[in-house]
């Protein structure tokens, strides 16, 4: 059983674009999104909780695919992220269990004795699910 946690989040989703869209599209959508849910630019004299967490979610979106290089980093974890959730899930792991190893890697070991690795970038997009690259176990992390 997997508990529910803050998962990955899909920013194409988000934005309601598909990963093909071109960065000129993009910016379009995102500027749309940011007139119509910016706090300042609401035609309501006080912005709803609503309004300002979606252009909190509009606003990290545009943070990472609006970066080329963090665009492609965002799609190559998304792309791990969705192959590892077809795989047997082995755990679910909370981020504070995994140890850190000498050179700064955070790893968690699997039952089959390969190591799940934890990297900065899969933190920063919050990665769900990780998948073991000795086994074809993954096991499911859970962000506080």
């Amino acid at each position: 059983m997997v508990l529910r946690h803050f998962a990955m989040e899909n920013y194409y989703e988000v934005l309601g674009v598909s990963p093909s869209v071109t960065s000129q599209e993009l910016k379009r959508v995102f500027q749309h999104f940011a007139r119509q849910y910016h706090p300042d630019k609401t035609s309501q004299e006080t912005p709803t909780s609503d309004s300002t967490s979606r252009f909190v979610a509009v606003a990290a979106a545009w943070k990472v695919l609006g970066d080329p290089e963090l665009r492609k980093q965002y799609d190559a974890a998304w792309v791990q992220r969705c192959t590892a959730q077809a795989q047997p899930v082995q755990d679910s792991v909370s981020i504070e269990e995994f140890d850190v190893t000498a050179d700064g890697r955070s790893v968690f070991t699997c039952r089959c004795g390969g190591e799940y690795e934890l990297t900065s970038q899969n933190i920063e997009f919050r990665v769900d699910y990780l998948s073991c690259p000795s086994c074809s176990l993954c096991i499911a992390v859970r962000y506080s």
